[in-house]
């Protein structure tokens, strides 16, 4: 397994205690909790689905903006030793318990699992726009305040030039 500069206590939420929670099930890195199911997440305790959701993008959002491509290389590792799965009602290979992080998945839990983290891309994608609409409004807000402060700054100066104008 590769080693990481970055630790699961860097995750916005995730603390020593919670860390020692997570270790003990089966997360033991910060690939790993970002490359976890919501479903997966979720069956840890003190994880709601909505907790798990924000911690694997908070998780997320730390891999990807670390500069490292160790962090990289361990996360895509992570997500293809993921998609490897037993196929349901199959015994698992010798070494290889049942309660794992990758643990096998029944159709149904796949299909609710995509279908949550469906959601979840859709949230990002709702939120990205919002910021994009936030930061225009901001510009257009910015250039009206500009105009304006330039308005009056030209009406005083007329003002003082016309003030000059009538002391002569």
């Amino acid at each position: 397994m590769l080693k990481m500069k970055t630790t699961i206590t860097g995750v916005a939420g995730i603390g020593p205690q919670t860390a020692k929670t997570l270790h003990e099930h089966g997360f033991n890195t910060l690939s790993a909790v970002a490359a976890a199911t919501i479903e997966q997440l979720s069956r840890v305790p003190g994880f709601s689905t909505t907790r798990a959701s924000r911690v694997i993008r908070a998780a997320n959002e730390l891999i990807a903006t670390s500069t490292t491509s160790t962090a990289r290389a361990a996360h895509s590792e992570i997500r293809r030793s993921n998609a490897v799965r037993n196929p349901a009602g199959s015994k698992p290979k010798s070494g290889q318990s049942k309660d794992t992080s990758a643990k096998e998945m029944t159709k149904k839990e796949q299909k609710k699992a995509a279908k949550l983290e469906k959601k979840l891309e859709k949230e990002k994608a709702k939120e990205k726009k919002h910021k994009k609409k936030m930061e225009k409004k901001a510009k257009r807000r910015k250039k009206k305040e500009m105009k304006a402060r330039l308005k009056k700054e030209t009406k005083a100066r007329k003002k003082k030039s016309k003030h000059r104008k009538d002391k002569k």
